[in-house]
């Protein structure tokens, strides 16, 4: 799944609780794409950030919106960083 994923984010990871809380640490900030894979690519469909708790944030996408199964997501030093990208 070669995509803007792999340029700047994460590798593509299926967008479940177990996951998020494997890879993710509470209260750190980052930014986030959510998404499905189509032919073997990761199509973007949903782009956000999270300035005070990613893991948060994308366990809420877990739960409430499954049609986008996969997530890429890059955990940021601040706030202020999500603005370079």
């Amino acid at each position: 799944m070669l995509s803007i994923c792999n340029r700047i984010f994460s590798n593509a990871y299926h967008l479940c609780r177990d996951t998020i809380n494997f890879y993710i640490p509470e209260k750190v900030c980052g930014i986030y794409i959510l998404g499905r894979s189509i032919y073997g690519q990761f199509k973007p469909r949903y782009v956000g950030r999270s300035d005070v708790d990613l893991n948060k944030r994308l366990n809420q996408h877990a739960k409430h919106f499954p049609k986008y199964p996969l997530s890429c997501f890059r955990i940021l030093n601040s706030c202020f960083e999500a603005y370079e990208y």
